[in-house]
């Protein structure tokens, strides 16, 4: 099964992706307002939940971190 996402969503998975160190949400919101991309706070709370359930991302309380399968 294939997954479209929205542009806004994909930037949102990209920058997440991209992270070398644990973040918080907070952290992310900035960084995407940094690079221009408006998008919901809820959208960018999925896009971290339909991470976390593929287990790309880890759940640390207020921080997140990449699985070490993405830190290869």
């Amino acid at each position: 099964m294939s997954i479209v996402m929205e542009k806004s969503n994909f930037e949102v998975a990209n920058i997440i992706l991209s992270q070398s160190n644990m973040f918080t949400f907070e952290e992310l919101l900035i960084q995407l307002h940094e690079k221009g991309i408006e998008i919901e706070e809820e959208q960018v709370k999925m896009t971290i939940k339909n991470l976390k359930s593929s287990g790309l991302v880890y759940d640390y309380g207020t921080k997140y971190s990449l699985s070490t399968l993405m830190m290869r």
